[in-house]
Parts: C-alpha cells; structure tokens; sequence
C-alpha cells in the first residue's frame, strides 16, 4: 500500500475520513516572487516568525541560494490540474479553505482549486493572509473541528 495522502484515498479510503485543504497551492501562483519576499520580510520585522527558525531559513537558502531559487521558482509554477482532474471521482470528502487576506494563493485560486477536485469551499476572514494558520491558531483549530 503506498502510504502517501493519494495511495491512501485511492488504496484505503477507508482510513481518511476527510481532507481539509488550507490555503492550497497545486496551481501557477500569480503574486511575483519578490512580492513574496517582501511580504515574508514584513512578517519577520513584525514578529510573525520566531527569530530561531528565520535565522535557520537564512542559513539554508545562504548555503545553497541557486537551489532555493530554482525551488522557488518551480513552486511559483506548479501546475498540478492533469494530476487532480481524476480527483472527484474519489470517495473522500474534501473541504478547500480560503483566506481573504491571503495574497499568494487568494480566493480566486482556491475557488479554482475546488471546483477542480469537487470540493467543498469555504472562506475564513484572517489576518496575515498565507500563513494564518499559523498565527491564528484558534481559528485553525475552529476550522478543522468544523
């Protein structure tokens, strides 16, 4: 049995009982990506991250730069549509949950996503865009229980 997410529902559907997708990529982001890095410096400079791990990321794309541009760059492009249209025949319900604020994959994105893979679609009004889970715990943990 492969014990990725996609063996599971297709090998055991039996074992999930539900996917929640929270803000999901699987589609060619449009923010650019220095968007994004000047979007991720703001968060650091307002204390969304923990200095520790900033430090560590630093480090890790300071020792191989080209490679973390080159992943960067191929996330920024994923197109994963041929590999999720088999998706809504799958008998595992699926809930697509959006963020309002979120810049890098916006609503119009995840109302793409869902539509694309027959899930069910809901939106959440949160600060600090992408990384709301996060930073929002409570509402997480309000979503998932829904």
């Amino acid at each position: 049995i492969d014990l990725g997410v996609d063996g599971l529902i297709s090998d055991r559907p039996d074992l999930v009982q539900r996917l929640i997708l929270l803000s999901p990529a699987g589609l060619p982001l449009t923010k650019p990506i220095p968007s994004s890095l000047a979007t991720w410096v703001r968060q650091v400079v307002t204390g969304r991250f923990p200095l520790a791990q900033v430090g560590r990321s630093i480090v890790r794309t300071g020792l191989a730069p080209r490679s973390a541009l080159r992943l960067g760059r191929f996330v920024h492009q994923l197109d994963l549509r041929p590999e999720l249209e088999p998706f809504p025949a799958q008998p595992v319900p699926c809930t697509v949950v959006g963020c309002t604020t979120d810049t890098m994959t916006p609503t119009s994105h995840c109302r793409e996503l869902a539509a694309l893979i027959g899930a069910e679609y809901r939106e959440v009004d949160a600060r600090d865009g992408h990384i709301w889970p996060v930073t929002q715990p409570q509402l997480l943990a309000a979503e998932l229980s829904r």
